[in-house]
């Protein structure tokens, strides 16, 4: 049973870490989120706080 979730656990990570082609057209994206089965991935490049920074980072 150990083996089969060591598998299982695997193969979701090796899944989960393949990188898709980003959309470069707004457009062309927009429509694949309406379609469904997309989601779209924000990320601040700058976040008040400093949580999660690194000592000394500048951007």
């Amino acid at each position: 049973m150990c083996r089969i979730s060591l598998c299982c656990v695997l193969l979701f990570v090796g899944w989960a870490a393949t990188p898709v082609p980003a959309l470069a057209d707004e457009a062309a994206a927009w429509i694949a989120l309406r379609q469904g089965g997309q989601i779209a991935l924000m990320r601040h490049a700058e976040a008040p706080g400093g949580a999660g920074d690194p000592s000394g980072f500048w951007i």
